[in-house]
């Protein structure tokens, strides 16, 4: 049973059968994790502006590290081999089928996880709120009915050849 509630957050079972699992605690060497915030907006909207945008808010929310804060960090990734090149927030870029993916990556506090992200969230939701070329997108299914739709059927002689072999 854990002990913290910070220590249930994350659990991988253990390999050899003991019925025990292993547990991490993002607070165990230092209180500082990666959060990322993934979005994801239309093909048609203006990508750029939307990743400038979410470059400054999350410049404005994100922890600002101390020198202190940035030094744990450094010990805690010397002793687990991880190498951090950068330690300030960034918006990633992606595509996936439906859209243009920006995702926010920064450190926070482990125990405040939620609320930077419900902050940066809703900071973000007012920005583009007010942007006309900005929209989110989802997966979608679109079913054509020709009739429903008002299409002319085309005949065989008008439809254009895909191969000349043909």
């Amino acid at each position: 049973m854990p002990t913290s509630l910070r220590s249930a957050e994350f659990q991988v079972p253990r390999k050899g059968g003991s019925g025990r699992t292993a547990q991490a605690d993002y607070g165990q060497i230092f209180q500082l994790i990666w959060n990322e915030l993934p979005g994801i907006g239309t093909f048609e909207s203006n990508w750029r502006k939307a990743k400038e945008i979410l470059g400054e808010v999350v410049g404005l929310q994100a922890l600002h590290l101390s020198q202190e804060a940035q030094d744990k960090v450094k010990q805690g990734a010397r002793k687990y081999r991880i190498h951090y090149m950068r330690l300030t927030p960034i918006v990633d870029t992606s595509v996936v089928d439906h859209g243009v993916v920006l995702t926010i990556r920064y450190l926070c506090d482990s125990r405040e996880r939620r609320e930077s992200a419900q902050a940066i969230w809703e900071d973000v939701l007012e920005c583009f709120d007010q942007e006309d070329d900005i929209d989110f997108a989802y997966p979608t299914v679109r079913y054509y009915g020709s009739p429903s739709e008002e299409k002319s059927r085309a005949t065989s002689a008008e439809m254009p050849r895909l191969n000349s072999s043909s």
